[in-house]
């Protein structure tokens, strides 16, 4: 059986052949696969679009002791069906079933559609507690850009900056800069994540502090060898790209006057 889905899954996911991959799966399905059995929920779910068809395999493959397939249901109820209660309902299940993503999975739920921000804390820090690197870096950003309590966001960020996330040094000089206004701390942190994990979004905070003299000296040189880096390194299609390019241009108009 395990053979049987090993060919269902390359046939799937590396030969792009649908109909051996349903046979094979189905084949594995038969001996008594769960994982046969979720690959033809995947299928489902994301070839056919065929939602009902997908709950219908998820759930055998539960029943079959796929512990994965409770949080596939989670996440099929959320984003194709929004249908939140059953969303719900499969997230704890997993997680009851050991699946330490689902307690993350919940925070999210309850933070971002649901606005239950006590439970969403609840969850996050179950999620933390369980070595989930995302959970204290969204913790940090639920308290600092919806509940406004910046002393617990900048708990959460430090905590999740010293377990390796690359978010939560940017995220801390966006605190400092637009929530306390100290704009020599915004600098220190934007500038720790670009060094660390050059994180281009923190150099463009830092060029404009150049640009407009904010906790540090005006500087348009500096701002606009800032601006020129972020135009060489990143991708066309990304919003600080554009930016850039526009306070290129401002500064070049600037200093043609």
């Amino acid at each position: 059986k395990d053979c049987a889905y090993g060919a269902g899954m390359v046939y799937d996911k590396y030969l792009d052949d649908p109909k051996n991959a349903r046979g094979w799966y189905k084949t594995g399905y038969e001996m008594g696969s769960a994982e046969s059995a979720y690959g033809l929920g995947t299928m489902s779910q994301d070839r056919d679009k065929d939602y009902p068809k997908a709950i219908e395999w998820y759930e055998k493959a539960y029943k079959m002791g796929d512990t994965s397939s409770a949080r596939a249901l989670g996440l099929l109820y959320k984003q194709e069906l929004q249908d939140y209660n059953n969303s719900l309902k499969w997230f704890k299940i997993a997680h009851d079933q050991g699946d330490k993503d689902a307690a993350y999975s919940l925070g999210l739920l309850y933070d971002d559609i649901l606005k239950d921000y006590p439970k969403a804390i609840k969850w996050y820090e179950i999620a933390h507690n369980q070595g989930d690197k995302k959970a204290a870096n969204d913790l940090g950003l639920l308290y600092d850009e919806t509940l406004k309590d910046y002393p617990k966001a900048i708990k959460w960020y430090e905590v999740s900056y010293n377990m390796g996330n690359k978010y939560a040094a940017h995220n801390l000089g966006l605190l400092y800069k637009e929530g306390y206004k100290n704009y020599p701390k915004a600098i220190e942190w934007f500038q720790l994540s670009f060094d660390k994990h050059k994180y281009y979004a923190s150099l463009y905070w830092i060029a404009t502090m150049y640009r407009d003299g904010l906790g540090v000296k005006k500087d348009l040189i500096k701002a606009r060898s800032l601006f020129e880096q972020i135009v060489d390194k990143v991708n066309p299609d990304w919003e600080i790209y554009k930016d850039s390019k526009q306070a290129l241009a401002a500064i070049d108009a600037n200093q043609s006057k």
